[in-house]
């Protein structure tokens, strides 16, 4: 689970994750957060429902890109239901793809707003649990789009 104090928190850890698990060596967390800042000032990417998609965009690179947090416990996200985000996915999309980016978000937040894999991945302890909850949900109704 990703234990965070507040949604500024969530998003860096998020963004170092994404960071290191992605391999952007030529970012630093500072520039993943920033340009998230600028989405999150603008207005909050919390949808709802527990749910937030933060989304960042980069310079260059080879494809849409992301991470999932579950917070069991909760953060404020200034979700416009005023309930504590649970759910946080950050998606890093290159220019190349703003496209394809909008396609992407559309997915994730159909995927997300089930009630059935929402409660799924609120009980997953294990990686594998989230995958599993995840890819039941896509092989079903959403992965058309990421298949080139």
């Amino acid at each position: 689970p990703l234990e965070a104090t507040d949604k500024w928190d969530a998003i860096r850890q998020l963004a170092a994750f994404l960071k290191r698990t992605h391999g952007l060596t030529e970012l630093t967390v500072d520039d993943l957060v920033e340009s998230i800042e600028e989405r999150e000032k603008s207005i909050s990417t919390a949808m709802g429902s527990g749910v937030a998609i933060p989304h960042a965009k980069l310079p260059s690179g080879p494809d849409i890109m992301g991470v999932m947090g579950i917070c069991p416990n909760g953060i404020d996200f200034d979700a416009p239901d005023n309930k504590p985000v649970h759910y946080i996915i950050m998606i890093a999309t290159p220019r190349e793809h703003q496209q394809r980016h909008l396609q992407v978000m559309a997915a994730v937040a159909r995927m997300i707003s089930d009630t059935n894999t929402r409660a799924k991945l609120l009980v997953a302890k294990t990686p594998a649990e989230v995958y599993e909850a995840i890819e039941v949900e896509s092989k079903e109704n959403y992965n058309y789009f990421l298949e080139d």
